[in-house]
């Protein structure tokens, strides 16, 4: 790490920073770390006012060149981050596949977990089939929503989904209800 990449971590601003937001980011690091406002440890907040006015001079001292090239290598650096960091990404869901423990992409309609397993409630006024499961509306077959019109694609989809987050309310609340309380304990031995 270079003298001039410190100061501005120093700072904690970024190298393509402005002359003003430099200032801004110094001032405040001043008001927060001056020996007067840190009563608490005056010494330590001295080391680190000198720190912090080493930086401020350090980037005042330097060419706008170099702040420019400081700036397009840790660009560089971030890019070059970011590609390992997919890189590893996708060799990690390549060796998933390949065990055949991926994760799949769900169908449309397959929503796994607690859909999946819900029971059908007594006087539930969804259309159910002879094994009980909720029935779909087919493709041609118009969802409604509140409202009773047919709307887009995504209205219907919302519409779905509410209705699926409303049952799934109304199930937890019916399986929470049936919980079994222990009698409370008798304050006599």
């Amino acid at each position: 790490m270079t003298r001039l990449q410190a100061a501005f971590d120093i700072l904690g601003i970024s190298p393509d920073s402005d002359a003003a937001t430099v200032k801004t980011a110094w001032r405040a690091l001043v008001r927060s770390y001056h020996p007067d406002m840190a009563r608490s440890d005056p010494e330590g907040a001295t080391r680190r006012l000198a720190e912090i006015n080493a930086a401020f001079d350090a980037i005042g001292a330097s060419t706008e060149a170099d702040r420019r090239g400081l700036a397009e290598a840790v660009a560089r650096r971030r890019r070059a981050e970011a590609e390992a960091a997919a890189r590893r990404a996708r060799a990690r869901a390549e060796a998933m596949r390949r065990a055949g423990g991926g994760a799949r992409r769900p169908d449309r309609g397959d929503h796994g977990g607690a859909q999946a397993t819900a029971r059908p409630r007594a006087g539930s006024a969804e259309p159910r089939d002879a094994a009980g499961a909720a029935r779909r509306p087919g493709p041609g077959t118009a969802l409604t929503g509140p409202d009773g019109r047919a709307g887009t694609d995504d209205e219907r989809a919302m519409w779905d989904l509410a209705r699926k987050a409303a049952i799934a309310f109304r199930t937890a609340r019916e399986v929470c209800s049936r919980e079994v309380r222990p009698e409370p304990r008798s304050v006599c031995f």
